[in-house]
Formats: structure tokens, sequence, C-alpha cells
């Protein structure tokens, strides 16, 4: 199954919320995973409950960091919000890099906020995977 891995720098927030929305919207076939750019942090009890208060499922992954098993694994890396200093390289099929703001210290409505504003761009690339399966799976 072609995966997208979305990175944060602590896997509490940020690519947690990018991995539940994309897994909502992903092409038939497609899945998602997360992890932190640096040191991993438990998941922000923010997270589940403002994905299902928007009736999504939050991710059950234990908090983890990248490494280059899980990068060359991945069809598509997407660096959610970018850390201070991006260590190695992100060798995938296809790297983005988002640079959104970090949701670490938003709550109530501004997080929510910010989960929506994600939707546009997970949306994007759900097309983007979708457009791209048959050679991406090649």
């Amino acid at each position: 199954m072609p995966t997208v891995l979305f990175l944060c720098p602590d896997h509490a927030v940020a690519s947690r919320l990018a991995e539940a929305l994309f897994s909502a919207d992903a092409p038939r076939g497609w899945g998602a995973t997360s992890a932190a750019i640096g040191g991993a942090a438990p998941a922000d009890p923010r997270v589940g409950s403002a994905l299902r208060a928007m009736g999504l499922t939050p991710p059950g992954i234990e908090p983890r960091v990248w490494d280059s098993a899980l990068v060359s694994f991945s069809k598509v890396v997407v660096v959610v919000v970018e850390p201070e200093d991006l260590p190695g390289p992100l060798a995938a099929a296809a790297t983005f890099r988002w640079r959104r703001e970090d949701p670490r210290g938003l709550t109530g409505r501004p997080l929510l906020e910010w989960i929506e504003a994600m939707r546009a761009p997970v949306h994007a690339l759900s097309e983007y995977c979708r457009e791209r399966t048959p050679r991406m799976l090649g």
C-alpha cells in the first residue's frame, strides 16, 4: 500500500492531525502515518478531542521519530511544520514542505481553525496521490 508520511518537530500535534485528515480523504489503497523529526512526544490530548469533535478518528500510533527506513517506505513525505534543523535528506518519491504554523500552543477555536485550514492542502495532496497512483505503484 502506498503511504504518505507526515512529519512535524515532535509528533504531538501537527503530523497527527495531518495524518487523520489525509486518512479521511485518502485515495483508495493509500495509507498515512506520522512521526517526529526531532524527539517524539506523546500525543497532545487536544488532538483526539478536536478530531473527534470533527467526526474524524485520531491516529492510534505510539510517539515515534522518523528514520531512513520509514522515509524510504513512504511514497510521499510531507513536512507539515518545519523544525529549526531538518536532519538529513528526505529521499522519497515526492517530498513536500508545507511550513505551516506550529499548532502546539493553540487551543479551542484557534486549534479547530488550524485543522480546518489544513483540509485544503490535505485534499490537494489526496488528489495528487490519486492522479499518480499508477506511476507510484510501478
